[in-house]
């Protein structure tokens, strides 16, 4: 018997293509039926931008509280401001904020650069030149040049994407190239740019899953703080390929994991013996047998076979 998703119900998104202006945030239904959400919703962007221009910095830390990110929180708000996005006072102020606007009018990551580029130009602030001028080399001198996705309009697919039920990110395309023992900056900005708009739309009981976060490890905090943070009681998925890959991903995961599951067939586990309490005599036993898993809660653990599932 196949259960297949609907068409309608499912989307898919290859992210490489470029289809999300960063510098725009994404209406959700949520907010369509509380408007004065906006007012929680613009700082969250904001940290997001910050969060998003870090992945290029030299630092080991992503932080959204340093110098560099209160530097680049102020000229964000500026620019959204004078661009008529956003107003100051803004609780008093609802009607007068645009912070949502059509995505082929939206101004882009280019707009911000030519801001900051400008903004060091007449700039008399000796504490702001440093901050300024690594704002311009990630900006108009890395992520411009070379990574054209991620300057771009906001293609209406998005919005499809938002209000359907079943989605899946590819991220894929922005690792071509890159050795995969190495965090790639552009993936880590496109997790976190999607993550950014799907959070609003999302509600309690909602699954995410992660397909190898051992390729994100420098934001995998980061992505759990997000989503703690979003006032959303989500569920998180993570799922490997390999014992390697899961060692990775279980080192920088912030939490006790609720269920674990481990297929055994012809698979090398021996490095997550400690790790998910598996039993090496068991587990070698089992690794003939087809459809043979161990799996783990909080509080117990057994060795299942999975022959079918409908």
């Amino acid at each position: 018997m196949n259960f297949g998703l609907d068409a309608h119900n499912k989307i898919r998104i290859d992210v490489s293509k470029g289809l999300l202006n960063l510098m725009e945030p994404i209406k959700s239904e949520y907010i369509q039926n509380n408007p004065e959400r906006v007012i929680s919703h613009f700082p969250s962007h904001l940290n997001n931008i910050i969060a998003l221009l870090g992945q290029f910095r030299g630092t080991k830390e992503i932080s959204t509280t340093d110098n560099f990110a209160d530097i680049t929180r102020d000229i964000l708000i500026d620019f959204f401001t004078s661009n008529k996005y956003w107003v100051y006072d803004a609780q008093n102020h609802l009607e007068d904020i645009r912070f949502y606007s059509k995505h082929e009018q939206y101004k882009m990551l280019k707009d911000f650069g030519a801001y900051v580029a400008q903004r060091m130009k007449v700039n008399q602030d000796g504490e702001l030149k440093g901050s300024l001028s690594e704002l311009n080399n990630i900006i108009n001198r890395t992520i411009l040049p070379t990574i054209p996705s991620l300057n771009t309009k906001t293609d209406p697919i998005i919005d499809i994407m938002v209000d359907t039920k079943y989605r899946v990110l590819d991220l894929t395309g922005m690792g071509q190239g890159v050795l995969t023992t190495v965090d790639n900056p552009s993936m880590n900005v496109m997790a976190i740019a999607y993550l950014n708009i799907l959070l609003p739309a999302m509600k309690n009981g909602d699954l995410i899953v992660f397909h190898g976060m051992s390729r994100m490890t420098k934001i995998a905090g980061l992505l759990q703080d997000i989503i703690s943070n979003s006032g959303v009681n989500i569920d998180i998925l993570f799922t490997e390929s390999n014992q390697k890959s899961a060692i990775k991903t279980l080192d920088v995961l912030d939490t006790n994991l609720d269920f674990a599951m481990v297929q055994l067939f012809e698979n090398r586990v021996d490095k997550l013996y400690t790790r998910l309490g598996i039993d090496s005599s068991w587990s070698q036993d089992l690794a003939q047998e087809k459809a043979a898993y161990y799996v783990r809660t909080r509080s117990s653990s057994d060795y299942i076979y999975l022959d079918h599932i409908l």
